[in-house]
């Protein structure tokens, strides 16, 4: 096994060690452990192509990599693309005690921390644990725009021995966009949330979350938990919750919503709009004012046990 690891770097080391690290000799056996420690990004950046992406601290971070203590201070803009305040495309890596301070502005997704873990091509764990966003996270196009606090979006395979886990991490920004969550927008894939926490308001024009906004689950896998999760934010959307907005078969405990929760249709304090859930001690202490379905802990629920 090999090791590489950075010293504490400021954004200018960046650049050039990211493309050593992506260059590896065709005769070395993998796989390989690479390690970026106490880096921090000061400095904006600005992207204006088309399809393009900003990130605090690298592009892309491939398999075995450990992204730690790392810090973006910068304010992140791409016009028509995305931006992250650490990475954008993560691959069965670890990303740990991260924070992003800037504000993020992307044209379709924008994310504090990460904007896409993959693990469908490359199964593998990818786990995101004591991570903070405290910069104001927007999306701006008029379709198909995700903002989240954490991370936009999981493409897993529910097939595979990898998962995504999300735990100990806070979203304290104002998120806006489209499809929002403090924590993260959508999960395909085999998926644990646990001791995370929203203390943002959440802004979306179409649907939102406090902690998690979509769980695409509909086969059932069962693989799913979400726990020991906390809202404090206000959450407002066509359709909002607490928790979890949308999503099938799931289980839910020991989560707490403390945030209103205003919603031109669907409004729940701890869920919306749910299928085959199983939820186990749940509070709601906020305000509900929604249009047609409105619940304490469930708004429009087929089947919570």
């Amino acid at each position: 096994t090999h090791r590489i690891v950075t010293r504490p770097c400021s954004n200018m080391d960046l650049h050039t060690f990211f493309l050593m690290i992506r260059r590896p000799p065709r005769s070395t056996l993998f796989p390989y452990t690479t390690l970026f420690r106490s880096c921090t990004n000061n400095a904006n950046v600005t992207g204006t192509g088309s399809g393009g992406t900003a990130a605090g601290i690298a592009y892309i971070i491939t398999e075995n990599t450990i992204v730690e203590d790392c810090v973006n201070n910068g304010k992140l803009s791409m016009q028509n693309g995305m931006a992250a305040g650490i990475a954008v495309n993560v691959y069965s890596s670890t990303i740990k005690n991260c924070i992003n301070n800037g504000s993020i502005n992307g044209y379709n997704i924008a994310s504090g921390i990460v904007i896409d873990v993959q693990g469908e091509l490359i199964p593998g764990t990818t786990e995101i644990s004591g991570c903070i966003n405290k910069g104001r996270i927007e999306a701006n196009s008029y379709y198909d725009h995700y903002a989240s606090g954490i991370c936009s979006k999981y493409k897993g395979n529910f097939d595979s021995p990898g998962k995504l886990i999300i735990s100990n991490c806070v979203n304290e920004g104002y998120v806006k966009g489209g499809t929002v969550a403090g924590i993260i927008c959508e999960a395909n894939g085999k998926l644990e949330i646990t001791s995370c926490e929203n203390n943002g308001n959440i802004d979306g024009d179409d649907s939102a979350a406090g902690i998690c906004e979509y769980i695409n689950n509909a086969q059932n896998h069962n693989k799913i938990k979400i726990s020991n999760c906390k809202n404090n934010g206000d959450i407002s959307a066509e359709s909002a919750a607490g928790i979890v907005d949308y999503g099938y078969y799931f289980d839910i405990n020991n989560c707490i919503n403390n945030g209103n929760i205003l919603s031109d249709r669907c409004g729940g304090g701890i869920l919306a709009y749910v299928y085959g859930v199983n939820g186990s001690e749940l509070i709601n202490n906020g305000d509900i004012n929604a249009y047609e379905y409105a619940g304490g802990i469930c708004a429009d629920r087929k089947s919570v046990v």
